[in-house]
Order: structure tokens, then C-alpha cells, then sequence
């Protein structure tokens, strides 16, 4: 029996659920930004698009590609005013690194997810502080970088659960 053909409203369907991933990732770009009236906020930010480009590297490496990652991490430099290009670079590091662990980490439990992330987010945090030194021609305080990284090891089990792992369920088949 052969399938019928989809319509155009199916493809479209399909589609726009494949564009999730980069929407999502988008949408926690933004939130960084926004003034939620904690103090010192924009400065303390958690890393919540490295979250989403280390996650969806790992599950559908096929929905974030090495040009979304790129493309993601120049908005979010253009977003913070951090150096053009440092966001850019930790996101494709990231996408290429955790897209050669994806098969250490795919349908492992949730934990072992949550433990790479936490090198991965020193590391990045680490290079961002290291750029962001180099570039401005002196040494920054690294607290606030260390306070990102912990915030995003602490929020990686909460953002997942809540935003990125029902957005999954939503994908279709890959």
C-alpha cells in the first residue's frame, strides 16, 4: 500500500517543528537579556544558550547544525554587547564537541548528561572570560564568569526538564 502524498499544511506542520530547536535556543538567548529585576542580572546571566545548543547537539544533532550554532551565538553577542564572535565560537566548539559524545550520552541516564554539561560549561565560561580579557586589554574579575557557570550547571536539570525535553516530544522522527 503506498502512503498517501502530505499536504502542503503537513509539510508546513513538519517544518515549523523542525525550526523548534533554533526558536527555543533563541528564546533563551533573549531571556538573558531581559530585566527581570534581579540586581546585577545582565552581569550574572546563567549560560541558558549553551543549555540549549549542548542539548540539542546531544539528542538531534541534525536540528542544530554547526551554521544554527554559529548564527545563535552571534545574536547572543549582539544581545549582551560581549565581544562579536567569542558567543559564536563557544557555541560551534560546543555543537561539534558534544555532536562527536552523542553516542557516550544518547539514552543514558539523565545524570550523565548533566555531569558533561558541567565541564563543558567551566570551559566555556573560562574561554568567554579569557576573550572577553584579551580583547578589552586587561584582566576582569572572573566572579562573575564562575557565578554564570554555577548558575548554569544548578538551572541545566530545570531548563531541560521544563523547556527542552517536552519541546523533543514535539519533533518528529530524525
Amino acid at each position: 500500500m503506498v502512503a498517501p502524498h502530505p499536504t502542503a499544511l503537513h509539510r508546513l506542520d513538519q517544518n515549523a517543528r523542525r525550526l523548534l530547536p533554533v526558536v527555543i535556543s533563541l528564546v533563551l538567548a533573549l531571556a538573558v537579556v531581559l530585566p527581570i529585576g534581579l540586581p546585577q542580572w545582565g552581569i550574572l546571566a546563567p549560560p541558558l544558550l549553551l543549555i540549549a545548543v549542548f542539548y540539542w547537539s546531544i539528542v538531534r544533532p541534525d536540528l542544530m547544525p554547526p551554521t544554527a550554532a554559529f548564527v545563535l551565538g552571534l545574536f547572543q553577542d549582539l544581545l549582551t554587547g560581549g565581544p562579536l564572535g567569542s558567543g559564536a565560537l563557544i557555541m560551534v566548539l560546543t555543537q561539534w564537541t558534544m555532536r562527536g559524545q552523542q553516542r557516550y550520552l544518547i539514552n543514558r541516564p539523565f545524570f550523565l548528561m548533566w555531569a558533561a554539561f558541567s565541564p563543558v560549561a567551566i570551559i566555556a565560561g573560562v574561554l568567554d572570560w579569557l576573550v572577553y580579557a584579551l580583547l578589552n586589554f586587561h584582566a576582569v574579575p572572573i566572579a562573575g564568569a564562575l557565578v554564570r557557570v554555577v548558575l548554569g550547571i544548578v538551572l541545566f536539570p530545570v531548563v531541560t526538564w521544563l523547556v527542552l525535553i517536552p519541546t523533543h516530544r514535539t519533533l518528529p522522527a530524525g
